[in-house]
């Protein structure tokens, strides 16, 4: 409840991305993405969501944010940013960040990194495989598949859209 007052500031304020006539300037889960197209928006929402932690006596984590840029000059250098009313702290620019469980990745395009599900998936996979080995059936093997390997690949994708590289190599884990 509490979040929903930040995210109709952000969006009162014009403050972040729109698409379609939809706002996308923050994503709020466990954690929240602030998306915005400059540094000095960025900024603004910084300035709101401080202001916010302020009137509301809540604290944000300013250990774990991060900043990553997506598009032509994703390699480009920028002022730092700082989260000045909570601890002053700069915050870094990374190439690549965790949310839930996905891995975004800095470039030209928007995209996912797909390593560390493969990695989860083969060996999830080679745990059910090496001891189902016993039983001699395809069947069971196959339902434990679906139920315990299958959820990593798929995790997120509805919600993403991947390249195709990252569709092969998931399509590869499967085969």
């Amino acid at each position: 409840m509490y979040m929903e007052v930040l995210i109709n500031k952000l969006r009162r304020y014009g403050l972040g991305c729109s698409m379609a006539n939809n706002y996308f300037g923050c994503l709020v889960y466990a954690d929240i993405i602030l998306l915005s197209h400059s540094v000095n928006t960025m900024r603004s929402m910084f300035a709101i969501c401080e202001q916010f932690a302020f009137d509301f006596d809540m604290k944000f984590i300013t250990q774990k944010s991060v900043v990553m840029h997506v598009g032509e000059r994703h390699n480009g250098m920028c002022a730092p940013l700082m989260l000045v009313m909570l601890d002053e702290k700069e915050i870094l620019f990374v190439h690549s960040l965790k949310y839930l469980a996905v891995y975004l990745v800095a470039g030209k395009c928007f995209s996912c990194c797909v390593n560390s599900v493969r990695m989860k998936f083969y060996r999830t996979f080679n745990a059910i495989y090496y001891r189902s080995k016993g039983i001699n059936t395809e069947l069971t093997t196959l339902h434990l598949f679906k139920s315990y390997c299958l959820p990593f690949i798929l995790y997120g994708t509805e919600a993403l859209s991947l390249n195709k590289s990252a569709i092969n190599k998931l399509d590869n884990c499967i085969k």
